[in-house]
Formats: C-alpha cells, sequence, structure tokens
C-alpha cells in the first residue's frame, strides 16, 4: 500500500524522503481486547510494516502524514521500553503515532522523538528490518480528553505496544 486514508488525513511511509510501500495489520481488537480492563478503548488501530528490498540502509525511515504536526499540537508523548510515541490533537480526534523498539538500548540509538513529527528512525539497515514498525492509532478527542480529566487514558498504551 502506499498511503492509508484515515478520518483526519493520509498516512504513509518513507525512507530518505522517498516514499515506500508497507503491509498493513488491523489491530483494533487486540488493542481493545487489552484496553477494556481499564475501561477505555481506542477507534483504529493500524501497524504499518515496511516492505524493504533485500539489502537496505536508510539515514530516515518515517511516518508521515498531511497534516501539519506543530508544536501547539501535542498533547503528550507515549513511551515505554518497547515503543516511542507522540498523541496530538488533529481536528476533533486524538491520535497517537510511534515506532517499536526491541529495548532502550536499541531506541537510544535509533529514534528519534521530537515535537513536530512523529517519532522515527536513523541509520537502519537489513540487520536491523524485524523491528522496524509503525503504528498509528485514534480516538475521538472528547471521549479521549474525559478520561484524561478522571485519570488519565491508557488507550494509545494499550494501543502502541499490543
Amino acid at each position: 500500500m502506499e498511503k492509508l486514508m484515515l478520518p483526519f488525513g493520509k498516512v504513509w511511509l518513507e525512507a530518505d524522503d522517498q516514499q515506500i510501500a508497507f503491509k498493513i495489520v488491523d489491530q483494533t481488537a487486540i488493542a481493545n481486547e487489552f484496553a477494556h480492563d481499564f475501561d477505555t478503548r481506542i477507534e483504529a488501530v493500524y501497524q504499518l510494516d515496511p516492505i524493504f528490498p533485500p539489502k537496505f540502509t536508510y539515514h530516515r525511515l518515517q511516518l508521515k502524514t498531511d497534516y501539519e504536526l506543530e508544536n501547539n499540537d501535542l498533547y503528550d508523548y507515549e513511551i515505554d521500553e518497547y515503543y516511542t510515541g507522540n498523541t496530538y490533537l488533529i481536528g476533533d480526534m486524538a491520535v497517537c503515532g510511534g515506532v517499536f523498539h526491541p529495548n532502550n538500548r536499541w531506541e537510544i540509538q535509533h529514534v528519534v522523538h521530537n515535537k513536530n513529527t512523529f517519532p522515527y528512525y536513523v541509520n537502519v539497515s537489513g540487520s536491523g528490518r524485524d523491528y522496524l514498525s509503525f503504528k498509528v492509532a485514534y480516538k475521538k478527542w472528547i471521549e479521549f480528553w474525559n478520561k484524561e480529566k478522571t485519570g488519565g487514558d491508557q488507550a494509545f498504551m494499550w494501543a502502541l505496544g499490543c
């Protein structure tokens, strides 16, 4: 697939500023199964797995969107031993985009995390292909905000971690 159309816009993957193909795995059901115990749910969770050539080296591998991510849209960071993500307010949606990593050491060497983009990978090659995976998850902002006011919404934690 070249672009995934979502309620807030399109998302796609780029390697060194060139769009690349990817396969999609819908993980909504499994994320909601985990999140159920925390009385929350997610509208949708998609895993985007890049389709790589047999040999590759990329300086930057990134989840992109046609929505301009700006500092004032960033709501929160989602960080764990195995994933790093950013949650943004985009229109009436809370949207989280993130990357998988096998451990904190690998993250320090290969994941860039800042306010203006979804987290992305740097300096990756074929030897790391099994670790290179992106997720995008979303739900209505009002549902997210109502849970946040009463102790925190764990939905994106489960979406990135499943």
